[in-house]
């Protein structure tokens, strides 16, 4: 199974932890959802059913646990794969049934880490861990090509575009006149 159509949804209120996660695994050809508070992490899990949760166990209002517990209870998410990150020791005083249903990341991480974990979490038809190899490259073009133009742009002139533009005057210099933008 290649990584086209695998969503997965990072919930963590530090913003540098949820970027650094999303840029490695959107490099891996994975669609990311971020969310920064456990409550915005909830909405967004029931009404895009991710593949796969991470999510941060300390977060003000709405703490991992809770966003666990609570997409437990939905019939549309209690089956989504969850991770719970965290740099505390709070995980070892978890509830037993969390424990079971759940894989720690302990904080900090490294990128390899979570790659072997989102892996094994996300199985294919067969069971199989997904693979999450680097996404195929992109078309080379030259640095000189110029763009592949649509039907829509193919004749379509600065003349075409100014009567869009709406006039502003110079207000460094009035009697310069208008310019268009």
């Amino acid at each position: 199974m290649n990584t086209t159509g695998i969503k997965i949804l990072v919930i963590d209120d530090e913003q540098s932890l949820r970027e650094m996660v999303s840029f490695v695994l959107r490099s891996k050809g994975v669609e990311v959802l971020e969310a920064e508070s456990g409550k915005q992490g909830i909405e967004l899990a029931l009404t895009t059913q991710p593949n796969l949760i991470l999510c941060d166990i300390s977060m003000g209002e709405t703490g991992g646990f809770e966003v666990f517990n609570q997409l437990q209870q939905q019939a549309q998410t209690a089956r989504i794969p969850f991770v719970l990150m965290s740099g505390l020791t709070g995980f070892s005083q978890a509830p037993a049934e969390i424990k079971e249903c759940v894989t720690l990341m302990e904080k900090p991480f490294s990128m390899q880490t979570l790659l072997k974990v989102v892996a094994n979490k996300i199985r294919d038809e067969s069971g199989a861990p997904i693979c999450l190899s680097d996404p195929p490259p992109r078309s080379k073009r030259t640095r000189h090509e110029p763009l592949p133009k649509s039907a829509s742009q193919k004749n379509q002139t600065l003349a075409d575009l100014k009567p869009n533009c709406k006039p502003i005057a110079n207000p460094h210099n009035p009697n310069q006149g208008d310019r268009v933008v």
